[in-house]
């Protein structure tokens, strides 16, 4: 079928919206006429060219429709039911699954082989993130989606994969890069600004990195502390340092590393973003901030997005689960 997408032919450039072809459901698997779909970091870091990645492609992972088809086999989902769909697939039978822990699952689906996408010429267009949900139809595997009520609002159904984990908007100095967004991406102010905000002490953290400065704001920060909600901060070995110490009983570290440093060379000329010797410069620096996982509280070796996100997941909800992290919860236990 023909269906319209917003692809990625470039990093950094803007989106283009294209007709395509979408094949039909196969055994499996469904498809979905998109009503919302939320917009991730990962699908700007992807569309940003930050972890490479061939192109073209169609980006988005965190959607929400109504099936309109279903391939042989699904016999859980109709058409017509609303559903959520995002880029996490499991088999129910590898060892992962089989252990109850399908957010692993090794299996290699039909859909990873074979990109069920087409341009106008009849060339292959990647099918991002196992999703491809930048599109007015999708088709995923089954496994991916989960019913959910008629009457809930598809807007908010595709939003937060990782239910209440907000995202820590940075200040920075640098120029904003193809694509970025004022406030989205980062909020970037002058160096004058910067050095405002952090004279009188408005920032919880901040680093000079590769000439430019990045901070974290610190009210909004404080105010997700104080109400209970879980933040995400996407700082360097700097600012992670200044935090532990500030926040001590609050602070979780996570350590994300690319499996190798030819990966995160192949994803930083990916970006044509910078020139070999600024490029030579961030992989020396890179080597050196590696040196400095012991420091943190997890690690996460970053091969394959679906199942990094899954381990952040499982460590956002361990740390909840934490007994030193229970705001009342017991207090029906309590007389």
């Amino acid at each position: 079928m023909k269906t319209r997408a917003a692809v990625c032919r470039a990093f950094g450039a803007p989106l283009a919206i294209e007709t395509i072809e979408l094949s039909p459901p196969g055994p499996g698997e469904v498809l979905i006429k998109t009503a919302a779909c939320a917009i991730c970091h990962s699908d700007i870091f992807f569309m940003d060219g930050a972890w490479g990645g061939e192109l073209p492609a169609v980006f988005g992972h965190e959607a929400a429709g109504v099936v309109e088809a279903v391939g042989p086999g699904v016999t859980r989902l109709k058409p017509g039911d609303c559903v959520v769909a995002t880029l996490i697939r499991n088999c129910g039978f590898c060892p992962a699954c089989a252990e109850g822990a399908p957010v692993f699952c090794e299996e290699v689906f039909p859909l990873d082989r074979a990109t069920p996408l087409r341009d106008s010429d009849g060339k292959p267009v990647v099918h991002g993130l196992g999703t491809g949900a930048f599109a007015e139809h999708i088709v995923v595997d089954a496994s991916q989606t989960v019913a959910i009520p008629q009457d809930m609002k598809l807007d908010s159904a595709a939003l937060g994969e990782i239910a209440g984990l907000g995202f820590s908007i940075s200040l920075t100095t640098r120029a904003p890069r193809g694509g970025e967004v004022d406030g989205v991406d980062y909020s970037f102010v002058s160096e004058e600004e910067f050095k405002r905000r952090q004279s009188s002490g408005e920032m919880a953290e901040w680093a000079r990195v590769f000439e430019s400065s990045y901070g974290t704001p610190r009210a909004p920060l404080d105010k997700a502390i104080a109400s209970g909600r879980d933040i995400l901060l996407d700082i360097d070995i700097q600012g992670a340092r200044q935090i532990r110490a500030k926040y001590p009983h609050d602070a979780v570290s996570i350590f994300v590393l690319p499996p190798t440093l030819e990966e995160l060379a192949g994803r930083l000329r990916g970006r044509a973003t910078e020139d070999e010797s600024k490029i030579q410069h961030r992989l020396n620096k890179a080597r050196e901030e590696a040196e400095a996982y012991p420091e943190y509280d997890y690690l996460i070796i970053n091969a394959e997005i679906p199942k990094s996100v899954a381990r952040l997941e499982t460590i956002v909800n361990a740390e909840r689960l934490k007994v030193s992290r229970l705001r009342g919860e017991l207090a029906p236990w309590k007389s």
